[in-house]
Formats: structure tokens, sequence, C-alpha cells
């Protein structure tokens, strides 16, 4: 599925190195709607790893994502995740 939405850049983390076939980071956009702020967090991976480099904190952005969710079992316990994984990034 994918979308878009528009905020500012409120914090970017370093590129981790999760295994030898998959990095990825993180960056927080902060979207301000009817005077509440939501502080949303957006996973970068692999090749898209760079694509915030040319971006600042506090700078307005148009983000495109995509909304995945899997399923992990471990030890008999069912955890279900859910990632915001960006593929492109604009100036707003």
């Amino acid at each position: 599925m994918a979308f878009e939405i528009k905020g500012v850049i409120y914090s970017i983390s370093e590129t981790k190195v999760v295994s030898e076939k998959f990095k990825k980071r993180e960056f927080v956009l902060a979207i301000t709607e009817n005077d509440y702020t939501n502080h949303i967090p957006f996973q970068l991976a692999q090749n898209k790893c760079e694509i915030i480099d040319r971006y600042g904190i506090g700078q307005l952005v148009t983000v495109h994502f995509n909304l995945k969710g899997r399923i992990s079992e471990k030890n008999g316990k069912e955890t279900i995740f859910s990632n915001l994984d960006v593929w492109k990034i604009e100036t707003a």
C-alpha cells in the first residue's frame, strides 16, 4: 500500500547494519494537525538509506512510503510488526 504525508523532519538516525544482507535507517517526522503534533517514525532500507542525506532537521518534506506488516512467532508467541518503508522524499 503506497501513501504520502507531509511533515517536518524531527530527527534522523545513523544507518544500522542489521545483518550481512540488511541495513536500515530511521527518521522521525513531526506532523501537526489541529494544534496537536504526532511524531511518526519512518524506515529507510537497503539502497534507500542515503536518500535522507540531502535533508535536515526542521525541513518540511513530503514522504512517500509503503505500509508493511508481518507476523513473527517466537517460543509459541505471535507478535505483529508494522513498518512505514520510505521509497521517496521530496522538498514540500
